[in-house]
Order: structure tokens, then sequence, then C-alpha cells
């Protein structure tokens, strides 16, 4: 069978093997359903029995998709596509990444040649599409010391045993801890996600980005998103209403996360309410316009695109930190830049009193919020007869007759 996926399916097969795998899940991403019989009957072949397929996923494709997988208490998943390599919690995995061409020769020539006099460390990143070509990479740039490739930080591949911290593990890849200066990101398709966090995370670094469909190294800033940042920061200090957007149940850390946002909120006097809605579109958030902004929990990649035509601002929990950390903690009466007003001056925050007696909570729930709606549907005027308690009806059989409750008349 001439498949482009034949061997990454023996060495998958011969790791399931290995581990003893009863049931295994296939997840496959949208453009690839098409391939899933052909898919599933070589796992099949070799694995002697069935093999369920994930087609539909919960979230995002990059994701695992636990929840899906849980279903038929699954031993593992084989991962197809694209995959943010965030770390998931329960089952193993095991990882065929895209594979896409790249011309070694221009990308490597064009990094060494910017990089051959530079004395100081130069870190290259890659897409995920990029890894079979690994190997290649690395004999290519192996001329140039001062370059130093990372590696993704896959199943199987981790280094466990690292005390002196030498290894860093960022956002699915690893790379040596050296003071780097400048950061080579080799990237597909435009995704960008990981290049920003990456300069948002490593601020004292140069990025550029290498783009294999015009063979340019270019240097990226974040003027931008920088803006946005500093936006969304007020935004965030001017809402009352925080929705908690849980976009991934896989993530290791999902609980961790969660408590870590109400906390914030709790800090900050500000109400906060947890949203499970799979796919997050614009018809399933716009039915809660009482929630000033989202904070979508997710993975390394899972940002919600065309975020304009969504009624709130969609964030991130870096945006909150940065909006509501310990370093930004005031109580005093300040002007939000976006609306001009004063704002910590309507909410104070609830002192506990020094007693022993009961006291009546405050209801908190979404519907306490939701009662002051004005629009109460598409036919506000119902003209329908009012809802009434039922009451007992007649008795009997069609042979026998009828019999009705307030009398022993037969009909």
């Amino acid at each position: 069978m001439t498949m482009e996926y034949s061997e990454e399916i023996i060495n998958c097969s011969e790791w399931i093997k290995c581990r003893k795998f009863e049931k295994v899940c296939i997840q496959l991403p949208d453009y690839m359903l098409d391939q899933s019989v052909l898919i599933s009957s070589e796992f099949e072949r070799l694995l002697g029995y069935r093999v369920y397929i994930l087609g539909d996923t919960s979230y995002g494709s990059c994701c695992v998709d636990e929840t899906a997988a849980e279903h038929v208490s699954a031993d593992c998943i084989v991962h197809f596509g694209r995959s943010c390599l965030t770390p998931n919690s329960h089952l193993q995995v095991y990882y065929i990444l895209p594979k896409h061409s790249l011309d070694i020769v221009k990308c490597t020539d064009l990094i060494s040649n910017t990089f051959d006099l530079n004395t100081e460390p130069v870190l290259v990143l890659y897409d995920v599409a990029y890894q079979h070509l690994r190997d290649s990479l690395a004999k290519s740039l192996v001329s140039i010391k001062s370059i130093m490739l990372s590696d993704l930080n896959l199943p199987g591949h981790e280094i466990s045993n690292d005390p002196d911290g030498k290894y860093i593990n960022m956002f699915g890849r690893r790379f040596p801890n050296l003071n780097y200066k400048h950061i080579v990101y080799i990237v597909h398709d435009n995704y960008m996600n990981n290049v920003d966090r990456f300069i948002l995370e490593k601020k004292e670094c140069k990025v550029y980005i290498y783009e294999s469909s015009c063979d340019i190294l270019t240097q990226r800033t974040l003027t931008s998103v920088i803006k946005r940042k500093h936006y969304i920061k007020e935004k965030i200090r001017d809402s009352t209403h925080i929705g908690i957007l849980v976009c991934s149940l896989s993530i290791k850390d999902l609980l961790k996360n969660i408590n870590r946002v109400k906390c914030l909120c709790k800090k900050a006097n500000k109400k906060c309410y947890i949203f499970s809605v799979g796919r997050p579109n614009v018809a399933k958030l716009a039915n809660f316009p009482e929630i000033e902004i989202f904070v979508n929990i997710t993975c390394a990649e899972g940002v919600i695109e065309n975020q304009k035509e969504y009624m709130q601002p969609i964030v991130n929990i870096e945006d909150m930190e940065l909006a509501l950390g310990v370093e930004n903690t005031n109580d005093l009466p300040d002007v939000s830049l976006v609306t001009n007003k004063l704002r910590n001056i309507t909410m104070p925050k609830e002192v506990a009193e020094s007693s022993s007696e009961l006291n009546v909570r405050i209801d908190m729930s979404l519907s306490a919020v939701t009662q002051n709606r004005t629009w109460t549907g598409l036919n506000p005027h119902d003209t329908r007869p009012p809802v009434i308690i039922a009451t007992e009806g007649r008795k009997g059989t069609p042979s026998s007759g009828y019999t009705t409750v307030d009398s022993d008349h037969r009909s």
C-alpha cells in the first residue's frame, strides 16, 4: 500500500504492541477524514483488531481529544495532523505530524550567511510540519557553532533527568538553556501564534522568521500586538462580569488555570462564570451579553480567529495576569484609559464581619445577572393559554367506556 504515512503507521503499530494497548483511537483532522478508511484498515491489518476513528473533535484539531476517547475507554490515541504539543492529562499519545517540503539549502544558507560572524548563541526553531527534516537541518547547520537547533518535545523523547536545568521546555519545544540574543523561527502557512508567544516570552531577543514561500528572513516585531495588550488590560480592569471559556478539556493544568483566573477575579472583586460550549463561535457567545470579557482556557495554538466578529473581547490567562496580577492590585480609584471614567468606586471589596451569626448569601449565579434582560424572545406578547396544574382525567377503555373523576357516568 502506497501511502504518505506508511512508515509512521508501522512504527506506531509497534509502539502500540510493545505497550499492549487494546483499545486504540485514531484522531484525524477534518482535511484527512477522506483517508480514514485507508488508515484504519492499515492499523487493523497490523494490529489484528478494530480501531476507533475520532473525526469530529470536541474542540480544536491540534489538541488531543481525550473527551471523545474516554467514551470507549481508550488506552491510547494516535494523533494525525498539526499539533500544539500541549501536555495532556490522562491518555498516552503517539503523534504523526504532517510533512511539508522545505528548501533546506536555501534556508540554511540564508541563516548561515546572516549569523556566520555572530559569536552569541542563536536559537533556531521550526514548525511541526518540518519535524521529518530535523536531521537534515541539523546536518546543514552543524558547521556554525553559535547556532542551536531546537527539538520538538514529543512524548517518549523527554529528558527525564535534568537536575542542572541544561534544557528549557517551552511551547512544545526543547532547547539548551543559554543566553540567546537572536531567534530564528521557520514558519509554515503563517502559523504565527507560537512566534508571537516566543517574542513576548523572550523580550530580550530579536526574533526573525523564515517563510518558505518567499525565501526571506525578516525580523518580526509586535508593535500592534503590544498596543492591543494594553487595550485589553484596560478592558479587563473595566469589566465586572468575566466568563471563563473552557476550550479544551485535555490540558494537563486545566483546573489549575481555571482556579488561577477565579483567584484573580476574587482579589479584584469581579464575578466570574465558567462556560464549556465546545467549539466557540459568535452565535454561542452572543447568548451571554452580560459577560464583558471571556478568558480563553486553551492550548498554545488555540487562538480564536476573526475576533472582531464577537461581541466581547476574548483574552488569555497572560492578559489576566497582566491586568489583575499582584503588582497591579490597587483598590484606589483610577481613571480608565478606554472609557475615561473612574473605576473601583462602585464595587468596594466586601469585608467579612467577625460574627458568628448566619447571613443570607448573595446570589452569584448567572440567572441573577440575566433576570434584568429587556429582551424576552421573538414573541414577547404570547397569546397562548396560561400554564395550569394538571388534573386527573377520564378512566376506562374503549370497550367498557370511560368514567370521569367527579361522577360515575360512563360514556
